[in-house]
């Protein structure tokens, strides 16, 4: 066995390592506190950071749509810029093949001989049908060539020509088709 030493005790004495620990816990709880701050503050600022981001972020989102929409308006816009211009060159095709009944009757007019007198006209969408009287034939003959010169009449078809049975005068008949005569 080992001998007894002795065990001394002094009683005016104050154990620090107590005051210690309760200091030591104290700055620790600090420091913890003020990393918390810290560390709150920073998250904060990171919050706030990101909210903004956000926000940004929708209004580009936003902005974006409203720039899809005005492409598409604008491919809309040229698309339709293209249909007129196409649509106008056809009118303009038209309008130089158009021909009016005005101009096919001065077309008539001005081929017609003094001599013949037109007693009936039927004019219908793309045809002429006409009767009339003549000294003889030979002016039926020149009407009708007046006729087929004409670029306004694709084809002159003489339906009768005969001489008339009470009187001398020829009594005729002529159908026109107009239109532009195909080149």
């Amino acid at each position: 066995m080992i001998p007894a030493s002795g065990i001394i005790i002094n009683l005016l004495e104050t154990d620090r390592s107590r005051s210690r620990k309760k200091k030591l816990g104290a700055v620790a709880l600090l420091l913890i506190m003020v990393m918390g701050g810290i560390l709150a503050g920073l998250y904060y600022s990171a919050l706030n950071a990101c909210q903004e981001q956000q926000a940004l972020n929708r209004e580009l989102k936003i902005r974006m749509a409203e720039y899809r929409k005005l492409q598409l308006s604008l491919k809309d816009s040229e698309a339709i810029k293209q249909q007129i211009k196409v649509k106008s060159d056809t009118v303009a095709e038209i309008e130089d093949c158009r021909i009016s009944s005005t101009e096919i009757l001065q077309e008539i007019a001005d081929v017609l001989p003094s001599g013949v007198l037109v007693t009936k006209t039927r004019i219908t969408p793309d045809s002429i049908s006409m009767s009339g009287l003549s000294p003889d034939h030979s002016e039926v003959a020149r009407f009708i060539s007046g006729l087929r010169a004409s670029p306004r009449f694709k084809e002159v078809r003489v339906v009768a020509s005969e001489a008339g049975a009470v009187s001398s005068e020829t009594e005729f008949v002529v159908e026109i088709d107009w239109g532009v005569k195909s080149r």
